[in-house]
């Protein structure tokens, strides 16, 4: 079971340094033709965030919702199914 509540942090000066380095505006996505050659680079930081960001490309990201849905969206179902259970039976 996925652990609940746990983020990964990133430091705020690294946020955007692998956009930085291959030239990709924040905003948009990395080019999987970028990603895959700065797996290969030379400098073994920007390999080190090209991996990471390989491997956050697999991770389950809820999807952002409005502030009132959105903390219902994070809680596992099983939690959500026994408060709605418990609600209709009061």
């Amino acid at each position: 079971m996925p652990a609940i509540g746990k983020t990964i942090h990133i430091k705020k000066s690294h946020e955007g340094l692998l956009h930085k380095e291959l030239h990709v505006p924040v905003d948009q996505p990395i080019p999987a033709a970028k990603l895959a050659a700065a797996l290969h680079s030379s400098d073994p930081a920007e390999r080190k965030r090209a991996q990471f960001a390989e491997n956050a490309s697999h991770f389950h990201h809820p999807k952002r919702a409005s502030s009132s849905t959105q903390s219902q969206s994070l809680m596992p179902m099983t939690y959500l199914a026994e408060t709605t259970v418990s609600t209709r039976t009061s």
